[in-house]
């Protein structure tokens, strides 16, 4: 009986597995990728604060309704820590604002810290103001779509 014949040697067929191994792992990574992060969701970030913060939502950037996403985001997400006092566009309509930024009305550290780890804000200013009744303004900017998703 004669054997079969084979075109690749012992020494070929060797050298061919280490190739197809590799091949396959990268194969189930790439699967695993696709297939595991479309199914996760965004995780909510777990902040402990016990107060409430009055907040004002003004839309800096001119992107219509804006504020009032970020509104509902923050009442949604945020309801028994933050009070939204006010949604608007910025005073005058002056769409000038490429980056958000936060605007301490009443001095408060700890609340403004909890503004800054609830939002990823951390630009900010100071224009103190006692007449007002919400404690700080966020003004979204044209970036406002990487603190709020």
């Amino acid at each position: 009986m004669t054997k079969a014949k084979n075109n690749l040697s012992a020494c070929k067929k060797a050298s061919v597995v280490p190739y197809l191994i590799v091949l396959l792992i990268l194969i189930g990574f790439y699967f695993y990728l696709v297939t595991g992060t479309e199914k996760q969701e965004p995780e909510k970030k777990k902040i402990k604060f016990e107060g409430r913060v009055k907040v004002a939502v003004l839309n800096g950037c001119g992107y219509p309704g804006i504020a009032k996403e970020v509104k509902d985001y923050l009442v949604e997400n945020y309801n028994s820590n933050i009070d939204v006092l006010d949604w608007r566009n910025v005073d005058m309509n002056r769409f000038i604002y490429e980056r958000s930024i936060l605007v301490v009305k009443k001095r408060d550290n700890e609340k403004l810290e909890f503004l800054k780890e609830l939002t990823g804000i951390n630009r900010r200013i100071i224009a103190l103001n006692s007449e007002v009744n919400e404690e700080f303004q966020i003004i979204l900017g044209k970036d406002f779509h990487t603190y709020f998703k």
